[in-house]
C-alpha cells in the first residue's frame, strides 16, 4: 500500500489565480512606495529652510534643528528612487562633490548635517609680513583645523512624521 504522503499531489496553481494577484501587488507595492518614497523626499526638502543674508548673516540652525541653506543646493540634492527588483525605495541626498570623500577618508557633507561629526580640513593664509613669503611657493602657508558639526538631521524627521501615512497607505493595497 503507498503512502499518503506519495499519493498526495499538492498544487496550488489551480487555487488562487497567481499572476493576477502577484501583478496586482507589484502594481499596488510601486504605486504606493512611489507616493511615501515622494512625501518623505517632499518634507525632506520643506524642512530645509531659506537663510536669510540681509538681516542675521552669521544666523545658522540650532543643534537637533534642520539645517538652514543659504543656496537651496542641499533641497535640489534630495531625491528618491524606488528600486523593482529589491522592492524598495531609497530616499536621501545625492553624493555630493567631496573630495576626501570620494577617497573615503571621511564623510561627505550631507552626513555631516545628518549625523553630525568631526573634520579636518586644509587651510591657506597669506603671510602676515612681505619678508616672510619670498619665494614663491612659500608664499602662502597651509594649515589644518579640526571643525565639529552638531547633528541637524532633517532625513530622520521627514521618516518619523510620515511613518502614521505609510502604514495608512498600505492599508488595501490588494483587493
Amino acid at each position: 500500500m503507498p503512502s499518503p504522503a506519495a499519493t498526495f499531489d499538492a498544487s496550488f496553481d489551480w487555487f488562487i489565480d497567481r499572476e493576477v494577484v502577484l501583478s496586482r501587488t507589484t502594481r499596488a507595492e510601486r504605486r504606493v512606495m512611489i507616493r511615501v518614497g515622494g512625501r518623505i523626499r517632499t518634507w525632506a526638502r520643506r524642512s530645509i529652510r531659506p537663510r536669510s543674508t540681509r538681516r542675521r548673516p552669521e544666523q545658522i540652525s540650532q543643534p537637533g534643528d534642520p539645517p538652514f541653506s543659504k543656496t537651496g543646493f542641499l533641497k535640489q540634492l534630495i531625491f528618491f528612487s524606488y528600486d523593482p527588483q529589491e522592492s524598495r525605495v531609497v530616499i536621501g541626498p545625492a553624493k555630493s562633490n567631496s573630495a576626501k570623500a570620494d577617497r573615503g577618508i571621511g564623510p561627505t557633507v550631507p552626513e555631516l548635517l545628518e549625523h553630525g561629526g568631526r573634520i579636518t580640513v586644509k587651510r591657506t593664509r597669506k603671510p602676515k609680513r612681505a619678508g616672510e613669503g619670498n619665494r614663491r611657493r612659500s608664499r602662502y602657508r597651509s594649515y589644518q583645523v579640526t571643525l565639529d558639526y552638531p547633528e541637524r538631521p532633517y532625513m530622520r524627521p521627514a521618516l518619523a512624521e510620515n511613518l502614521d501615512f505609510a502604514l495608512e497607505a498600505w492599508k488595501g493595497v490588494v483587493r
